[in-house]
């Protein structure tokens, strides 16, 4: 399905329509919901972003995979990439922070939580997050282009096996808690395909 939207065009993809539709139907705490309105809320910062810096995005595309946002023409410089990239997270933290002194009720404690986690998260260092955009930018500067990369690689390498490793740990505890080895499995099959 294609929606225009403010000159931009906006993809959402049958089968991120129908995962979405599932999850949120199989719900019953309504965690889902709220994680993904501040997952909506954390792409809504970057392309806050892009108008701002007169970057609009050409194309929103919404797969199984993720959220992938084109640009309608390539960054001035690295300023304004990292700008971009760091606007995700920053829109996540800034939104938990102030929702914290309201969260007496259930749902602006746990909106606040959820924006906070995938604020923070979204700040790893990892090649496919916006940690490891905002890493590359910041050594871009300094380092050629094929040390940029290998550094990136091997900082994703420590990362996801440190998730690995507690992932498995959190599901051999007493509420097995697969979240984290889930996550950890995507990233690193998003990495091989990403990398072919």
């Amino acid at each position: 399905m294609k929606v225009k939207v403010f000159g931009g065009e906006f993809n959402i993809s049958f089968p991120f329509a129908f995962m979405v539709a599932i999850l949120l139907c199989c719900d019953k705490t309504g965690m889902m919901s709220v994680s993904l309105l501040s997952i909506f809320l954390h792409e809504m910062g970057h392309i806050i972003a892009l108008y701002l810096l007169r970057l609009p995005p050409r194309r929103v595309n919404f797969h199984l995979c993720g959220i992938e946002i084109v640009e309608s023409r390539l960054y001035c410089g690295y300023s304004a990439q990292l700008a971009v990239a760091a606007s995700g997270p920053m829109m996540n933290i800034l939104l938990g922070l102030i929702l914290l002194p309201f969260s007496n009720t259930t749902f602006v404690a746990i909106m606040s939580a959820s924006n906070m986690v995938i604020g923070v998260f979204n700040l790893l260092p990892l090649s496919r997050l916006d940690g490891g955009e905002i890493l590359y930018c910041a050594m871009s500067v300094v380092l050629p282009e094929n040390k940029c990369k290998k550094i990136s690689r091997a900082v994703d390498v420590i990362l996801v096996l440190m998730l690995f490793v507690m992932g498995v740990y959190l599901l051999s505890m007493p509420n097995h808690n697969p979240t984290l080895l889930i996550t950890a499995v995507y990233l690193s099959v998003y990495a091989i395909i990403k990398r072919r």
